[in-house]
């Protein structure tokens, strides 16, 4: 009985870490992509900004 026990106890020790480093993986994975995201946006809102001065500046006289 004992020895069940200890098993169950060490498997459930074992899955506690094993659910804790998919978090973390899953959590870093996640950061990166939204680092992505972000700097892809930032890039664009970048580019569509100089577009506009391009246009401001045609315009002008």
């Amino acid at each position: 009985w004992e020895l069940l026990l200890v098993q169950i106890r060490t498997a459930s020790v074992m899955l506690q870490l094993a659910i804790k480093r998919t978090v973390v993986a899953l959590s870093e994975v996640l950061m990166l992509a939204i680092k992505r995201m972000v700097l892809a946006m930032l890039w664009a809102l970048v580019l569509t900004i100089q577009r506009m001065v391009v246009l401001v500046g045609m315009q002008l006289p």
